[in-house]
């Protein structure tokens, strides 16, 4: 994702969902480049229902908390979709 950080093309939002969620977390070996995505604009949005699932709410640390409302209408906006 360092790459990610350095490209012109950004993109605008990127959603974490089941296991990703451990990426925002302490202990992410990609928080750091989350963190500059997140200053340089990209939007952070993490699965409030995964976090409490797996239990580490508590330990996001990029990010905000998001419903499948949210998730939903933030994928319904986008005219790509990019999906690991």
């Amino acid at each position: 994702s360092d790459l990610l950080t350095q490209s012109d093309q950004l993109p605008q939002f990127i959603i974490f969902i089941n296991k990703g969620v451990f990426l925002c977390c302490e202990g992410s070996a990609v928080l750091e480049s989350l963190i500059k995505l997140e200053k340089l604009g990209v939007e952070i949005l993490a699965s409030r229902t995964c976090l409490e699932y797996f239990q580490i709410k508590h330990k996001l640390c990029v990010g905000t908390l998001a419903n499948i409302y949210t998730i939903l209408a933030k994928l319904s906006q986008a005219e790509k979709i990019l999906t690991l």
